[in-house]
């Protein structure tokens, strides 16, 4: 199998979109088989991601927007991030030594794509779960098992129903008998007297 054709490693990352949180996937391969040995980026500050791809899957729901966000990953001394275990499989070994290199943080930019909000429930936690089984554990990265913990808690509650309470919570504004508004411990403002 060529490096164009094999599984590339999926991430799936929260990242801040507008004035809000959403989910966004993005893809890892290397363009050969012994890219991670060159040199990497500096020693400091944020490195592109040498594997990150950037052409749009053929699966990729629509409206989805490509999008670039930052990533916190574990380095190799050389300055490249530490793939993922599917990915390390279908690097050429002969001239790495494991147990030489040493590995720390770094903060990656990343190029990939940030779903539609209609995509993030049910259809991402499919996907998920048939790409995990298609591809395996090691091309997936570890914060799908999480995320489908957390999709699946989620989708269970709103099977069960709405999620807001259906009463008056203390400390929200609520209606008195008289039809006024007030706030829980606050008495309400006497009324106005009528015109007469």
């Amino acid at each position: 199998m060529s490096v164009e054709t094999e599984p590339a490693g999926l991430h799936v990352q929260l990242v801040p979109h507008v004035n809000s949180l959403r989910l966004a996937l993005w893809l890892e391969r290397y363009r050969y088989r012994s890219a991670y040995l060159e040199p990497g980026g500096p020693r400091s500050g944020v490195l592109g991601h040498p594997g990150c791809v950037a052409e749009p899957p053929r699966w990729l729901p629509p409206g989805s927007r490509p999008a670039a966000f930052l990533a916190r990953l574990p380095r190799m001394g050389n300055g490249h991030p530490v793939a993922l275990p599917g990915v390390i499989g279908s690097w050429s070994e002969g001239k790495v030594q494991w147990q030489a290199r040493k590995s720390e943080l770094a903060t990656y930019e990343v190029r990939g794509w940030v779903l539609p909000i209609d995509r993030s429930l049910g259809p991402l936690r499919t996907f998920l779960r048939a790409y995990r089984e298609a591809h395996g554990e090691g091309l997936v990265s570890p914060a799908v098992g999480p995320l489908l913990a957390l999709l699946d808690e989620l989708q269970r509650r709103l099977d069960e129903g709405p999620l807001l309470p259906m009463s008056w919570t203390p400390g929200l504004p609520a209606v008195t008998p008289g039809g006024q508004l007030t706030m829980a411990g606050v008495p309400p403002a006497p009324a106005a007297p009528r015109p007469s």
